[in-house]
């Protein structure tokens, strides 16, 4: 018997918790879009880079890159036009 086992203190071995994973689909202007597996707490940039990031007509901006992932999520990656297109609407005063 270890030291751990007999001393009744947990080993590091038994205190570890198991890997949570999620599983995020991740499309639009991104290299190669699809389904990912990335580990529960990861944030929307690390499934773009998974993803291949962006790819040049990719309006990444638009996107909140600090914002933890959930399981089941979809990242879409909007081009540019479509971007300048919703930030010009979003602009205009209501009539």
């Amino acid at each position: 018997r270890s030291e751990a086992e007999t001393s009744g203190v947990p080993s590091a071995e038994q205190t570890q918790e198991p890997e949570e994973f999620i599983y995020v689909h991740v499309c639009g202007q991104v290299v190669s879009p699809g389904v990912y597996q990335l580990l529960k707490g990861s944030r929307v940039y690390e499934a773009v880079a998974m993803a291949g990031g962006c790819t040049e007509q990719g309006a990444p901006d638009c996107l909140n890159m600090a914002q933890e992932l959930t399981d089941g999520m979809k990242i879409q990656v909007p081009d540019q036009e479509t971007a300048d297109g919703f930030w010009k609407n979003r602009r205009q005063e209501p009539e």
